[in-house]
């Protein structure tokens, strides 16, 4: 299992965010959704569902409620740029992935770095597409072929964000075990040690090895993943 750690804000994507912006802003203004309804002359329903990320505010009741919270103009700024990003919907959804990888793949879209660090096997990020088919066809998922290559192809398409201009930094550690394992073949191992060699030249990827002689350690536990957006507002 993957121990996944984001902070306060990171990572969530634009509804969720808003939703728990929302909400917060209304408490640390000492207002209840009845209150905070009545100001709107909006329903209590319409209030939860907007905070619940059910329904999504319009440009004017988000206004009418900031402006309520006394949100700093930065914040303001920032929520409605949110806003209007909860209206578009994310490459990964034209893709047919389990209710709990989307968000996954989501919040990696918006993170500004990644910090990963991978135990038996070279993080997805990094994978060459035939490791990363091999090392799909051997997990619990049973995949059909076209499920398995929609996989393939998701991971392939996480990666361009470590292109030039991409705007994610990977700062990856791979445990040393998982270099000489063999995954399929030698002739797809060779390519994936090239491939790594070759992006770990890349300003966009920090990646480092952590050798046998290092003992035991926190990420015995299995892969670690933290990530973090650039410019988050938390309060």
């Amino acid at each position: 299992m993957m121990v996944q750690a984001i902070t306060v804000c990171a990572l969530i994507p634009s509804v969720p965010q808003l939703r728990v912006q929302l909400r917060q802003l209304r408490t640390e203004a000492g207002l209840s959704l009845d209150e905070a309804a009545a100001h709107l002359e909006r329903s209590r329903a319409t209030v939860g569902h907007w905070e619940r990320g059910r329904s999504r505010v319009s440009a004017k009741d988000l206004d009418a409620l900031l402006e309520l919270y006394n949100a700093p103009e930065e914040l303001v700024e920032q929520l409605q740029h949110l806003r209007r990003e909860s209206g578009q919907r994310g490459w990964w959804h034209s893709y047919k992935l389990p209710s709990y990888l989307a968000p996954f793949v989501g919040f990696e879209a918006e993170a500004s770095e990644i910090f990963h660090f991978e135990l038996g096997l070279v993080p997805g990020l990094l994978q060459t597409e035939y490791y990363a088919r091999a090392v799909h066809e051997v997990g619990r998922l049973k995949l059909s072929e076209s499920e398995l290559q929609s996989w393939v192809d998701v991971r392939l398409k996480r990666q361009e964000r470590l292109n030039d201009g991409g705007g994610l930094t990977l700062h990856a550690v791979v445990a040393e075990e998982a270099i000489p394992r063999v995954v399929r073949s030698r002739a797809v191992m060779a390519e994936q040690l090239r491939h790594l060699a070759a992006v770990a030249k890349r300003p966009s990827v920090n990646l480092q090895v952590l050798p046998f002689e290092a003992g035991a350690h926190a990420g015995s536990v299995g892969p670690i993943n933290h990530s973090a957006v650039r410019g988050c507002f938390a309060r």
